[in-house]
């Protein structure tokens, strides 16, 4: 079989930490699966970490022609030329956002974002070493694939099965921008790693690779409009300064009973496979202490479900307001344009454990 291959170091704890434990990550990982599979080639970026391991490790390499940008256009690129190259698995060492840029570069090797149709055929198997970790492309997270005993890491590997989870389509002006497995949120900061400290970063420096302080605010400013449309019938959610943060995340049965996740937890158990979220004060902040959130309470959401074909639209947000799918910053979007989520379903096939998340 063929893989290809994508590691990101800037993810989670940075390079310095990366290198090696990526490294004894993945002579774990490909020792595990040359056990169950035949390994006859590793796609990977020439002159890249990926490359670099691949070789340490003894495997077969085959370079990818791609110019270093360092930055989500590399990731994208890889992917596409891995799945153009006849990869039967492509194999994606980062964070959540890492891991969607891997499932856009995927799609986009087929020409179909243009054409109207999302599906795919190569199978993307995600290891997790990034600040959260939390998304539906994840078969492993990294500290726990390490730390796994051999009988453990075994039975994982021996129940790899396909899935088609749950995506977050972004268009804007009928361009799609990007796919998520996660959530999609509006903000001006996203959770970062630095120096071993999780931070609310600024979210605009993130998109030039640059880490900075962010200021967590409201989005809301007085023309702004969140709707849900459902059956083509669009329905006003919030408008105004009431919208301080808008999240459209995928949802699962571990929501199910529990009720303090207000709404969430009915569309969970109705078998939605996502919800909108509106609240009035910023929730996609990671660097918050008890003060904080005393101080910022109540926190007032308004949960709406959606189903399969469903989509938000979300217009005239505050200048500079970034746009962030899985984590990954993707583009600010300016107060007169509008930007709508659709939920699909079968736009990519994964690789995850039997009865795991």
């Amino acid at each position: 079989m063929r893989f290809g291959l994508i590691v990101n170091l800037q993810a989670g704890r940075g390079p310095a930490y990366n290198r090696s434990f990526v490294a004894t990550l993945l002579q774990r990982l490909f020792s595990g699966l040359r056990a169950i599979m035949p390994i006859t080639t590793v796609l990977a970026p020439e002159e890249s970490p990926a490359a670099y391991i691949t070789r340490d490790l003894g495997l077969p390499l085959e370079n990818l022609v791609i110019p270093s940008s360092g930055n989500r256009d590399e990731t994208v690129t890889t992917a596409r030329l891995a799945y153009q190259a006849g990869a039967d698995v492509l194999v994606v060492v980062g964070g959540d956002g890492t891991l969607a840029d891997a499932a856009l570069g995927i799609l986009s090797a087929q020409q179909l974002l243009t054409a109207g149709g999302l599906q795919s055929q190569i199978q993307l198997l995600g290891v997790g070493i990034g600040t959260t970790n939390v998304g539906a492309l994840i078969a492993f997270k990294g500290e726990e694939f390490l730390s796994a005993a051999p009988a453990q890491l075994n039975q994982w590997l021996h129940s790899l099965q396909p899935f088609n989870p749950q995506a977050l389509v972004l268009r804007t002006a009928c361009k799609i921008l990007g796919v998520g497995f996660n959530d999609c949120t509006f903000g001006f900061t996203i959770p970062a790693t630095v120096d071993g400290q999780r931070l609310d970063v600024d979210a605009a420096a993130r998109m030039t690779g640059r880490y900075e302080n962010g200021t967590v605010r409201p989005v809301g400013g007085p023309a702004t409009e969140v709707w849900v449309r459902r059956d083509q019938h669009p329905l006003l959610v919030a408008r105004g300064r009431e919208v301080g943060q808008v999240v459209i995340g995928i949802v699962d049965d571990r929501y199910i009973g529990k009720a303090v996740a207000g709404g969430v937890c009915l569309t969970a158990l109705v078998g939605a496979p996502a919800a909108l979220v509106v609240a009035d004060k910023p929730l996609t902040l990671i660097n918050l202490g008890a003060g904080e959130i005393e101080a910022m309470e109540p926190v007032t959401t308004n949960c709406f479900s959606l189903f399969i074909g469903d989509g938000a639209a979300v217009k005239g947000l505050l200048p500079d307001t970034v746009v962030c799918l899985d984590g990954n910053p993707l583009c600010k979007v300016s107060t007169e344009q509008e930007v709508t989520v659709e939920v699909e379903t079968g736009v990519l096939t994964c690789l995850r454990p039997v009865n795991r998340r």
